[in-house]
């Protein structure tokens, strides 16, 4: 029977009941009120598999007693207690008052051993799991950094050590909170509370199986990554790493060092693949700068600026076999470069069709964007464009995969920098010069327009070697389209910016003085230059829109029947509700009114007839928009509401003068284009005909603006650029000079507009289409550098490329990171993004860029440092952080601008009216200087130098 009862076979009874029994029989404790001592919640027994391992817990080595010292209170003045099977000698009539304590902490101290006992064995099969180690028996790598997950090492906890989770559990979360608690963690693991006990359990069994095995430090390896990627001090390593939660900082940069070695082979990898023709990469490099400031100055060591260079290795996709051979590159073409390329051959390229639809596009997007209930009632009208009708070369949805490469402190601005950033490249791809001579590759290479520019001077210095890899013919240079775009945007601001205002004029400076925009043309910063201009844009199409509406439906038809004075942006929504005109407009209607704004607003065309001699003709030409119109109550300033802020989350006219033939206009083409340039030749412009105008970062603040420093001027060059000097207007002007500025700043940004969308669509197609107007745009705005490069490029893809090598390029001139459909980016963003890091990484003040930590343990590591911190927030199920960066709501600014432009009559054609300047318009502007020489001199440069070698 008792082997029965102990072996829990009696129906009954259970061992452990005669246990508890004697625990709360009232005879086992002192006299007084009886406190029960519940068993933990999450289990109410030990586990079958929880064999105790010992009896007695091991002496801890600092004598601090792991079980506290019940002896003294079982036994007073006896340091040796008798055994328990022992009968104690003790008289009749004390026995039973020393039985009921000495039963109740017997069996406390009893149950303390055995939990004591469970835990120790528990901790022993923990330490023993290779989840809890960084290294067990695999390479470290960032992996299985990235694949760290509190979830999936709090579930190994409950089921390796359970006692240890109970009685964690039990100290964390108090008795009458724990159903609340369980109920509000979410199905995806997100907490609505700002601590998580759970978590904090987990994090504490870690922190003690660490103390306890100090290879059990997954967790803290990636707390102290953390800490070294957020540039945290090292005195924060140095006091998390005494508690527990983090390894020491030498642990951490050692670490560092061999993730950079792994990171490292993969580039030799990498290059031994392209060699055997398995797969093809692209480089993408940048500078990259770092002030030093010296705080004890002397003799020897000063204030400087430190200058390297970084690279990304980008693996490209869907790339035809053989497509980068070198030999074709190098065949001189049949027909002379000066015979094949001309001017009407540049004009050709354009497609005038599909640059009206392209600005057709932008319009509708911008009404969209500000006005939901257009997207929400017309969901599948900007898709049908964006996917049909002007759909060029989409680039097929994919995450493209990219390597950082280790940094120098080779300086790209400098033709011997550059030399040294290709020989690096190359030894770091572990490619050698015999194989370069051997197998004659290409690698396309690309960067700013400077570092384009200098690593053609390499090329031009080491054509005569013989040499394939000292002859550096296995780099093909390819010019970035965000420093591109970049240039753009100095363009239209040395176009459209002028010097000085008057009262009266109206423009890009006046507009951005209203809303407090303080930009300095001469150092563009690039994000507030951007945001303005895509404001101003918005504003522009939003005025067109409501004129639109008012000659479309007057002011008897709209839906209150005594008109309050609305804003723009209300007057607007105002015809979203029912009987308004958007409310009722169909999908044709739309694209007709973005058509009409376009052809009337958007168009070199429409300048043109802005400067018209012949003020009937121009007022034909502008009627449907500057009819008569009803009376509309002006809005009040005082009626503006400023939204706050939220946290955000980052082309062409229908035919140029010298192209096309007008339309709808009684003169022949030629002879408008040349009014308009004689009338805009009456306000000259500083202009400076220097082809050696170079990008320069020392430029001077502009002296009537604020220079402004922002995160796009973070190492980028500036531009100097001429702006608009303003004169006296001429005094038999017969156009409307206010209207021709506002179209040309408006077709500006529209080209813009569509430049930037294009790419974060990942149509390259449409964004090659807006290059081909660039070819003629950078000239007009002075910008030489990049006009030349342009033409270059159309050079280079005429004769150097293959079918197949151009449709490579073409296919891997973008990258998505994100793998996100819309989240499409320039490859030099890309690497700009990662500088961003590498100077926020910067740990090492005394270090350079070209010291072997900086290039082993933080520049190879930069996208693993950047992945870290979001799969941190992820497995806390915390929401990231944001960079800092706002999206602020501008309707204020839109309808701010909005009542200028009523007051202003912008739409409106008025012969006669002057401004104190006339914008340039920079694509005529640059169609004459390419007529005037310009394409000449470059084709004899082309032809002279870069088939020299063949």
């Amino acid at each position: 029977m008792v082997t029965s009862f102990l072996g829990h076979q009696t129906i009954n009874h259970r061992p452990v009941d005669i246990v508890d029994a004697m625990w709360k029989h009232p005879y086992s404790r002192d006299s007084g009120p009886i406190t029960e001592t519940p068993i933990p919640f999450s289990a109410s027994y030990p586990p079958p598999h929880a064999r105790p391992l010992s009896s007695e817990p091991s002496p801890n080595e600092v004598n601090i007693p792991i079980i506290p010292p019940l002896d003294a209170e079982l036994f007073p003045g006896n340091p040796h207690p008798t055994s328990p099977h022992s009968p104690p000698n003790l008289s009749n009539d004390t026995r039973a008052s020393d039985s009921k304590e000495r039963a109740h902490i017997a069996l406390s101290r009893y149950f303390v051993t055995r939990v004591s006992s469970f835990i120790s064995g528990e901790m022993k099969r923990l330490a023993s799991q290779p989840e809890v180690r960084a290294h067990h028996g695999q390479e470290f790598s960032w992996k299985s950094l990235l694949s760290f997950s509190f979830s999936q090492l709090q579930t190994k906890v409950i089921e390796v050590a359970p006692t240890l989770w109970t009685v964690l559990a039990t100290a964390a979360v108090d008795t009458s909170k724990r159903p609340e608690t369980a109920s509000s963690v979410s199905a995806d693991g997100r907490t609505h509370t700002p601590r998580d006990p759970w978590i904090s359990c987990t994090v504490s069994a870690l922190m003690l199986l660490y103390h306890r095995n100090i290879r059990c430090n997954i967790m803290q390896s990636i707390i102290g990554t953390t800490l070294f990627s957020t540039n945290a001090h090292r005195t924060v390593h140095a006091i998390l790493s005494r508690l527990g939660l983090s390894v020491a900082y030498s642990t951490t940069t050692s670490s560092l060092h061999n993730l950079g070695f792994s990171a490292s082979q993969k580039l030799l990898s990498i290059g031994r693949l392209m060699m055997n023709g398995v797969l093809s990469a692209h480089v993408v490099y940048d500078n990259i700068n770092q002030y030093r400031r010296d705080w004890h100055s002397s003799l020897g060591s000063k204030n400087h600026l430190e200058s390297g260079t970084a690279a990304t290795c980008i693996i490209q996709e869907n790339v035809p076999g053989g497509a980068f051979q070198g030999p074709p590159c190098y065949t001189r073409p049949p027909v002379p470069p000066q015979e094949d390329i001309t001017f009407d051959t540049l004009c050709n390229e354009i497609n005038e069709v599909h640059l009206e639809e392209t600005g057709v596009v932008v319009i509708l997007r911008s009404l969209f964007d500000r006005l939901p209930y257009l997207a929400r009632r017309h969901p599948d009208l900007l898709g049908q464009f964006l996917d049909h009708r002007i759909a060029k070369h989409k680039l097929a949805l994919r995450k493209t995969a990219y390597y950082p490469m280790e940094c120098s402190n080779a300086d790209e601005s400098t033709t011997a920098g550059n030399l040294e950033v290709m020989n690096d490249i190359a030894r770091q791809l572990g490619i050698q010069d015999e194989e370069f001579d051997l197998k004659r590759p290409i690698i396309t290479v690309s960067g700013d327009q400077m570092s384009v520019a200098r690593l053609r001077s390499v090329k031009y210095a080491t054509q005569f070697n013989r040499s394939w890899s000292q002859a550096k013919r296995w780099v093909f240079p390819l010019i970035e389209l965000w420093h591109m775009r970049y240039a753009y945007l100095h363009g239209i601001f040395s176009s459209h910016w002028s010097s000085a205002t008057m009262s009266g004029d109206t423009g890009l400076r006046s507009w951005a003085e209203k809303l407090n925009r303080h930009i300095n043309p001469l150092k563009l910063d690039f994000y507030p230059a951007d945001r303005l201009a895509t404001t101003l844009k918005d504003a522009l199409t939003l005025n067109f829109v409501r004129i639109y509406i008012r000659h479309k439906c007057p002011i008897l038809s709209r839906r209150t029947p005594s008109p309050t004075s609305l804003h723009l942006h209300e007057e607007l929504l105002e015809s979203c509700e029912a009987g308004g005109f958007l409310h009722k407009a169909s999908s044709e209607e739309l694209i007709a009114m973005a058509h009409s704004i376009y052809c009337t607003f958007g168009t070199s065309q429409a300048a043109i007839n802005a400067l018209h001699e012949l003020p009937a003709a121009a007022s034909e030409f502008f009627h449907e928009f500057s009819a008569p119109l009803p009376s509309y109550p002006r809005p009040s300033t005082s009626s503006f509401h400023v939204p706050s802020s939220e946290p955000g989350t980052a082309d062409v006219e229908a035919g140029v003068s010298f192209l096309s033939s007008p339309t709808g206009c009684d003169l022949p083409s030629d002879e408008m284009m040349y009014t308009a340039n004689h009338l805009a030749g009456l306000h000259p412009v500083a202009d400076d005909d220097d082809d050696n105008v170079e990008e320069k970062s020392d430029a001077h603040s502009h002296p009537n603006s604020n220079a402004s420093s922002g995160a796009g001027s973070s190492g980028s060059k500036h531009l100097r650029v001429p702006l608009v000097k303003p004169l006296p207007p001429p005094k038999m002007l017969q156009g409307d000079l206010q209207l021709y500025n506002t179209i040309i700043l408006y077709r500006d940004l529209i080209r813009y507009s569509e430049f930037r969308e294009s790419v974060h669509d990942g149509d390259i197609g449409r964004t090659f289409e807006v290059i081909k107007w660039l070819r003629f745009y950078f000239f007009g705005s002075s910008q030489y550098n990049y006009g030349n490069e342009l033409l270059r490029q159309f050079a280079d893809f005429r004769y150097r490329c293959t079918p197949d090598m151009l449709t490579a390029i073409m296919e891997n001139y973008l990258v998505n990171p994100s793998g996100l459909c819309g989240r499409w980016h320039e490859r030099d963003l890309l690497q700009e993004h990662l500088n961003f890091w590498l100077k926020r990484v910067f740990n090492g003040q005394l270090l350079t860029f070209d010291s072997s930590f900086y290039r082993e343990a933080v520049s190879l590591n930069i996208v693993g440092f950047k992945d870290l911190s979001q799969s941190i927030f992820k497995t806390l199920g915390l929401s990231p952080v944001h960079s800092g960066h706002t999206l602020r709501d501008v309707t204020a600014d839109i309808n701010h601008l909005g009542l200028s432009f009523l007051d202003e009559n912008l739409h409106i054609y008025t012969p006669g009216r002057a401004q104190t300047f006339a914008c340039k318009d920079s694509v005529t502007r640059g169609g004459e200087k390419l007529l005037d020489g310009k394409l000449e001199s470059f084709l004899n440069q082309y032809d002279a130098e870069d088939f020299i070698d063949s």
